[in-house]
């Protein structure tokens, strides 16, 4: 997995996160609110490959690929540059769960 793979992973779940976060300003989610997941809908299919493996990906990189994914993501979403890397892991984390998750409803519904 390359650093643009990492990234597009990463940026599948940030603009998931964000969708939610739009979605629930009001307190609710309702039918106009699913132009918010237009975004993270678009990029799972960049980010489905290879996802449940980005997290130990990530932990093999070099400390300069590791900085290059942490400038992208602090260029690219408005977080603290004290929240940057728990962000990032989070994200990871949370990639490796959705990948598990697809493909443990895909692999019950063939059998």
């Amino acid at each position: 997995m390359r650093n643009k793979d990492l990234k597009d992973v990463i940026t599948f779940v940030m603009s998931t996160a964000n969708a939610i976060g739009k979605s629930l300003d009001d307190g609710s989610i309702s039918f106009m609110d699913a132009l918010n997941f237009i975004d993270p809908a678009i990029k799972f299919g960049e980010a489905f490959i290879g996802i449940d493996d980005a997290y130990r990906q990530f932990a093999d990189l070099s400390d300069d690929d590791k900085q290059d994914i942490y400038d992208y993501i602090d260029f690219n979403y408005d977080i603290d540059s004290e929240h940057l890397q728990p962000a990032v892991e989070n994200c990871l984390k949370a990639a490796v769960c959705i990948g598990d998750l697809v493909m443990d409803f895909f692999d019950k519904q063939k059998g």
